[in-house]
């Protein structure tokens, strides 16, 4: 006989933790759901620096929220596409979507038919195949776009203050009990079953389940197994500082630097600027290379890299706790919500099945090892590739192909992107695409400018 979850405690303050709790309590509306608000950690950036990417919208349909009215209330903001300035080998610009091509169909993938064109004198980028980034570019977007810029894809940056009163006012109609402390001690066991957390109040806290959204420090999940990812992505540091609210561009903005690279990244409440650099770099001269604020930014810390098992026993990690993927893309809080839907697909009941726990092991693991997969793409030549990267850069180097892997958050478009923008060329032609006509891309470009050129600023 299956023994329902009867209560489900999340630990956190921000996002992350909020998120868990309404979302759980939706999908157990029987369960007593409990959310204890801890101080939020300056390395919790999913909870910090909250962007949805596209493969994680459906996130919102969990927690009962219309990602629609969030813009019409100025909660929530589109991103189409992000700038990387002087970042490959020849400094040229190059732009990634969060949305794929515009190309109509043909033989060959679009990446490959536009490399044959390349190879006959086309000189425009890959990017202006890319309806969002040429959009972006331009500052334009509307709802219902005509062809070929309907297939356009945002993804949503969110105002976190405002959006943490979002989910705190779906979780008091949901009834989930809200409550902040400090933790004071956790009855854990060898195997990481947690009978009760005890609070600096003297509150003893017990449940089914344990989620654990406190950050990189893992308050409740305690030491646990770690991947360090920092060979593949090098920065560690981050000086972030918040200017005033201004206008809110399309496009997230990178430059390369000597010692790693800055960003600017325009939310609803206000821009947020960053430089991203490894502890290797002094701090001082990190803060020197900072435009304005340069005693002001904040320093953050943070580790690259995951848990090996994010769900042990009675406790699920989510956000910083069970990855650390650093700040290149803003991606924290996507893959904390696509773990999440995860948890809730493969929910157990109150017996933990060992084989239930472990294919989400296996599948969270998966995910979060290919988006770092992806951001080490960005680095390549400046890091050490991981076993997944490294196929790929084979692959790809000698036809320009991109294998596929379960749990893939990014679109073949997007790997491309990143490749292509780096200088990367195949040393063979597709024989797909080498029957291609090249006239076809240069129409597909041509087409995409002119209907982004129809659409309001």
């Amino acid at each position: 006989m299956s023994a329902a979850l009867r209560s489900v405690a999340v630990f956190g303050g921000g996002i992350v933790a909020q998120s868990a709790a309404l979302a759980f309590a939706k999908a157990l509306p029987r369960a007593a759901i409990v959310q204890v608000a801890t101080p939020v950690s300056p390395a919790a950036l999913a909870d910090r620096l909250p962007l949805v990417q596209p493969f994680a919208l459906a996130t919102f349909d969990r927690l009962g929220i219309d990602p629609d009215a969030l813009i019409d209330r100025g909660v929530a903001t589109h991103r189409l596409a992000q700038r990387f300035e002087a970042w490959g080998p020849d400094r040229r610009p190059w732009h990634l979507s969060d949305s794929g091509t515009a190309v109509p169909s043909g033989p060959g993938a679009p990446h490959q038919r536009w490399l044959e064109a390349e190879r006959q004198g086309d000189t425009r980028p890959f990017d202006m195949l890319l309806p969002g980034a040429v959009l972006a570019q331009s500052g334009r977007f509307a709802p219902d776009l005509p062809p070929p810029l309907d297939m356009t894809e945002a993804a949503l940056r969110l105002d976190g203050d405002a959006f943490a009163r979002v989910l705190a006012s779906g979780l008091a109609r949901s009834r989930v009990t809200s409550r902040s402390g400090s933790i004071a001690s956790v009855d854990r066991d060898a195997d990481g079953h947690v009978a009760a957390v005890m609070m600096a109040d003297g509150t003893r806290i017990v449940a089914d389940l344990f989620i654990d959204a406190t950050g990189p420090a893992a308050l409740v999940a305690g030491d646990m197994a770690f991947e360090d990812w920092s060979a593949a992505l090098p920065y560690d540091r981050l000086l972030l500082q918040r200017s005033g609210a201004g206008t809110t561009p399309l496009l997230d903005s990178y430059t390369a630097t000597d010692i790693g690279w800055s960003a600017r990244w325009p939310f609803p409440g206000g821009e947020w600027r960053a430089l991203a650099f490894a502890a290797t770099t002094r701090e001082d001269r990190a803060r020197r290379k900072l435009p304005s604020g340069r005693d002001t930014a904040d320093l953050i810390s943070y580790r690259p890299g995951r848990r090996r098992d994010a769900w042990r026993g009675n406790v699920l990690t989510l956000g910083e706790a069970a990855v650390q993927p650093g700040p290149l893309g803003l991606a924290g809080l996507s893959l904390a919500w696509t773990h999440l839907a995860l948890a809730l697909d493969l929910l157990p009941d109150r017996t933990m099945p060992p084989s239930l726990i472990a294919e989400y092991n296996r599948r969270a693991g998966l995910r979060a090892d290919r988006l770092c997969d992806f951001l080490a793409a960005h680095y390549r030549g400046r890091n050490e590739a991981p076993a997944g990267l490294a196929t790929t850069l084979v692959q790809f180097e000698r036809r320009g192909l991109l294998p596929h892997h379960e749990e893939e958050s990014m679109i073949d478009d997007a790997w491309a992107a990143v490749l292509l923008g780096q200088g990367m060329r195949p040393t063979r032609r597709d024989p797909q695409a080498m029957g291609a006509e090249p006239r076809a891309i240069a129409a597909a470009q041509t087409a995409i400018t002119a209907a982004v050129a129809r659409v309001p600023a």
